[in-house]
Protein backbone atom coordinates (compact mmCIF):
# COMPACT_ATOMS: atom_id res chain seq x y z
CA UNK A 1 0.00 0.00 0.00
CA UNK A 2 3.01 2.25 0.23
CA UNK A 3 2.73 4.15 -3.45
CA UNK A 4 -0.37 6.19 -2.15
CA UNK A 5 2.50 8.43 -0.08
CA UNK A 6 5.00 8.43 -3.18
CA UNK A 7 2.30 9.75 -5.59
CA UNK A 8 1.08 12.61 -3.01
CA UNK A 9 4.68 13.74 -2.71
CA UNK A 10 5.70 13.71 -5.68
CA UNK A 11 3.06 15.60 -6.89
CA UNK A 12 4.21 18.27 -4.07
CA UNK A 13 7.54 18.48 -4.79
CA UNK A 14 7.14 17.92 -8.90
CA UNK A 15 5.36 21.04 -8.40
CA UNK A 16 7.80 22.93 -6.74
CA UNK A 17 11.05 22.45 -9.52
CA UNK A 18 8.52 23.52 -12.75
CA UNK A 19 7.66 27.33 -12.74
CA UNK A 20 4.41 28.45 -11.14
CA UNK A 21 3.70 31.68 -8.42
CA UNK A 22 2.02 31.87 -5.66
CA UNK A 23 1.79 33.80 -2.31
CA UNK A 24 2.08 32.62 1.23
CA UNK A 25 3.26 35.83 3.05
CA UNK A 26 4.82 38.82 2.25
CA UNK A 27 8.65 38.17 0.91
CA UNK A 28 10.48 40.85 -1.32
CA UNK A 29 10.96 39.29 -4.59
CA UNK A 30 14.86 40.00 -5.30
CA UNK A 31 15.43 43.19 -8.13
CA UNK A 32 19.15 42.44 -7.85
CA UNK A 33 20.64 42.45 -11.26
CA UNK A 34 22.39 39.15 -12.17
CA UNK A 35 23.66 37.97 -15.03
CA UNK A 36 21.80 37.48 -18.31
CA UNK A 37 19.51 34.42 -17.79
CA UNK A 38 20.82 31.04 -19.17
CA UNK A 39 19.40 29.86 -22.59
CA UNK A 40 17.63 26.78 -22.48
CA UNK A 41 20.68 24.80 -24.30
CA UNK A 42 22.62 26.15 -21.75
CA UNK A 43 20.10 24.87 -18.67
CA UNK A 44 20.55 21.54 -19.91
CA UNK A 45 23.94 21.63 -20.05
CA UNK A 46 23.85 22.71 -15.84
CA UNK A 47 21.88 19.24 -15.32
CA UNK A 48 23.51 16.42 -13.89
CA UNK A 49 24.34 13.22 -16.32
CA UNK A 50 25.04 9.54 -15.93
CA UNK A 51 28.47 10.08 -15.97
CA UNK A 52 28.03 11.97 -12.52
CA UNK A 53 26.14 8.92 -10.68
CA UNK A 54 27.06 5.57 -9.60
CA UNK A 55 26.59 2.94 -11.67
CA UNK A 56 23.07 1.41 -11.74
CA UNK A 57 21.00 4.54 -12.61
CA UNK A 58 19.14 5.52 -15.76
CA UNK A 59 17.32 8.36 -17.42
CA UNK A 60 19.21 11.88 -17.44
CA UNK A 61 17.56 12.95 -20.74
CA UNK A 62 17.66 16.79 -20.52
CA UNK A 63 14.29 18.61 -21.08
CA UNK A 64 13.65 22.42 -21.60
CA UNK A 65 10.23 23.18 -19.42
CA UNK A 66 7.90 25.87 -20.62
CA UNK A 67 6.83 28.02 -17.35
CA UNK A 68 3.19 27.48 -16.06
CA UNK A 69 1.68 29.72 -13.70
CA UNK A 70 0.00 27.39 -11.68
CA UNK A 71 -1.14 28.03 -7.35
CA UNK A 72 -0.83 25.60 -5.19
CA UNK A 73 -3.73 23.80 -4.73
CA UNK A 74 -2.92 21.74 -1.60
CA UNK A 75 -3.48 23.22 2.12
CA UNK A 76 -0.25 23.24 4.32
CA UNK A 77 -0.61 23.51 8.53
CA UNK A 78 1.10 25.89 8.81
CA UNK A 79 0.57 27.93 5.70
CA UNK A 80 4.27 28.98 5.72
CA UNK A 81 5.41 25.79 5.37
CA UNK A 82 4.92 25.66 1.85
CA UNK A 83 8.01 27.32 1.82
CA UNK A 84 10.07 24.35 2.35
CA UNK A 85 8.25 22.81 -0.99
CA UNK A 86 7.28 25.58 -3.15
CA UNK A 87 9.96 28.32 -2.43
CA UNK A 88 10.36 29.47 -6.11
CA UNK A 89 6.54 30.30 -5.94
CA UNK A 90 6.61 34.11 -5.13
CA UNK A 91 9.60 34.98 -7.85
CA UNK A 92 7.15 34.56 -10.93
CA UNK A 93 7.94 32.81 -13.74
CA UNK A 94 11.76 32.11 -14.71
CA UNK A 95 13.30 33.19 -17.97
CA UNK A 96 14.54 29.93 -18.83
CA UNK A 97 14.43 26.22 -17.08
CA UNK A 98 15.23 22.68 -17.39
CA UNK A 99 14.88 18.98 -15.98
CA UNK A 100 16.00 15.73 -15.83
CA UNK A 101 15.25 12.72 -14.28
CA UNK A 102 17.26 9.64 -13.12
CA UNK A 103 15.33 6.12 -11.87
CA UNK A 104 17.60 3.63 -10.07
CA UNK A 105 16.69 0.07 -8.51
CA UNK A 106 14.67 0.07 -5.20
CA UNK A 107 12.66 3.13 -6.29
CA UNK A 108 15.51 5.29 -6.17
CA UNK A 109 14.34 8.59 -7.77
CA UNK A 110 16.91 12.19 -8.59
CA UNK A 111 14.62 14.43 -10.25
CA UNK A 112 16.51 17.93 -10.82
CA UNK A 113 15.57 21.20 -12.45
CA UNK A 114 17.46 24.28 -12.85
CA UNK A 115 15.79 27.62 -13.41
CA UNK A 116 16.94 30.84 -14.49
CA UNK A 117 15.48 34.57 -13.36
CA UNK A 118 17.48 37.77 -14.42
CA UNK A 119 17.98 38.81 -11.11
CA UNK A 120 19.78 37.61 -8.26
CA UNK A 121 17.73 35.08 -6.50
CA UNK A 122 20.15 34.37 -3.15
CA UNK A 123 16.90 35.02 -0.59
CA UNK A 124 15.61 32.19 -1.78
CA UNK A 125 17.86 29.86 0.29
CA UNK A 126 17.66 32.13 3.18
CA UNK A 127 14.01 31.82 3.14
CA UNK A 128 13.74 28.39 3.62
CA UNK A 129 16.39 28.00 5.89
CA UNK A 130 14.26 30.92 7.88
CA UNK A 131 11.17 28.91 7.57
CA UNK A 132 12.53 25.33 9.01
CA UNK A 133 12.92 25.97 12.99
CA UNK A 134 8.55 26.57 12.97
CA UNK A 135 8.06 23.71 10.30
CA UNK A 136 9.87 20.59 11.58
CA UNK A 137 6.50 19.16 11.61
CA UNK A 138 3.31 20.22 9.30
CA UNK A 139 0.87 18.42 7.34
CA UNK A 140 -0.59 18.90 4.06
CA UNK A 141 -4.16 18.24 2.97
CA UNK A 142 -5.00 17.79 -1.02
CA UNK A 143 -8.20 18.73 -2.45
CA UNK A 144 -9.38 15.20 -1.83
CA UNK A 145 -8.95 15.66 1.50
CA UNK A 146 -5.72 13.57 2.08
CA UNK A 147 -3.33 14.09 4.79
CA UNK A 148 -0.01 13.66 4.97
CA UNK A 149 2.77 14.16 7.68
CA UNK A 150 6.03 15.82 7.26
CA UNK A 151 8.97 15.84 9.61
CA UNK A 152 11.70 17.57 8.70
CA UNK A 153 15.37 18.81 9.30
CA UNK A 154 18.26 19.98 7.59
CA UNK A 155 20.51 18.17 6.17
CA UNK A 156 24.43 19.57 6.24
CA UNK A 157 25.90 19.80 2.78
CA UNK A 158 29.58 20.39 3.61
CA UNK A 159 31.96 22.43 1.61
CA UNK A 160 28.35 23.86 -0.57
CA UNK A 161 27.55 27.91 0.16
CA UNK A 162 24.31 29.03 -0.89
CA UNK A 163 22.34 25.92 -0.35
CA UNK A 164 20.02 23.99 2.07
CA UNK A 165 19.57 20.51 2.27
CA UNK A 166 16.45 18.86 3.85
CA UNK A 167 15.58 15.61 4.91
CA UNK A 168 11.78 14.79 5.42
CA UNK A 169 10.05 11.61 7.00
CA UNK A 170 6.95 11.55 5.24
CA UNK A 171 4.00 9.71 6.71
CA UNK A 172 0.33 9.31 5.00
CA UNK A 173 -2.62 6.61 4.83
CA UNK A 174 0.15 4.50 2.43
CA UNK A 175 2.58 4.22 4.53
CA UNK A 176 5.72 6.28 4.99
CA UNK A 177 9.10 7.01 3.48
CA UNK A 178 11.59 9.41 3.39
CA UNK A 179 13.13 11.93 0.94
CA UNK A 180 15.48 14.54 0.37
CA UNK A 181 15.13 18.16 -1.27
CA UNK A 182 18.21 20.61 -2.15
CA UNK A 183 18.48 24.18 -3.04
CA UNK A 184 21.21 25.87 -4.28
CA UNK A 185 21.37 29.19 -5.97
CA UNK A 186 23.87 30.48 -8.24
CA UNK A 187 23.13 34.77 -9.58
CA UNK A 188 19.91 34.09 -10.98
CA UNK A 189 20.45 30.55 -11.40
CA UNK A 190 18.00 28.08 -8.74
CA UNK A 191 19.01 24.15 -8.72
CA UNK A 192 16.59 22.19 -7.35
CA UNK A 193 17.17 18.48 -6.28
CA UNK A 194 14.35 16.28 -5.02
CA UNK A 195 15.72 12.62 -3.97
CA UNK A 196 13.87 10.02 -2.82
CA UNK A 197 14.64 5.93 -2.04
CA UNK A 198 15.43 3.80 1.10
CA UNK A 199 18.94 3.19 0.11
CA UNK A 200 19.88 7.16 -0.22
CA UNK A 201 22.21 8.32 2.63
CA UNK A 202 22.64 11.63 3.69
CA UNK A 203 26.15 11.53 2.62
CA UNK A 204 24.90 10.44 -0.84
CA UNK A 205 22.99 13.52 -0.78
CA UNK A 206 25.56 16.05 -0.32
CA UNK A 207 27.74 14.43 -2.78
CA UNK A 208 25.10 14.49 -5.71
CA UNK A 209 24.40 18.14 -4.63
CA UNK A 210 27.79 19.46 -5.02
CA UNK A 211 28.35 17.41 -8.36
CA UNK A 212 25.13 19.39 -9.35
CA UNK A 213 26.10 22.51 -8.20
CA UNK A 214 29.61 21.98 -10.16
CA UNK A 215 27.78 21.74 -13.11
CA UNK A 216 25.68 24.73 -12.65
CA UNK A 217 28.29 27.08 -11.97
CA UNK A 218 30.08 25.80 -15.21
CA UNK A 219 27.33 26.40 -17.35
CA UNK A 220 27.04 29.50 -15.90
CA UNK A 221 30.97 31.08 -16.86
Amino acid sequence: MRPLVPATVLALTLASCSSQTGTVDDHPVSSTPSKPPMSVAKAKTALLTLRDLPAGWTGGEPIGVTPEDVRPRRTYAPAECLELFHPEYELGRPSTAAQATFDAEGDQRIFETVQSWPAQQAALVQKVTDALPRCATFTVTDPADIKTSFKVRQVPLAGLADGVGLRAQITGDGGGFVMYLVYVVRGGSVLHLHLNGDKLTEADVARTARKATARLEAARK
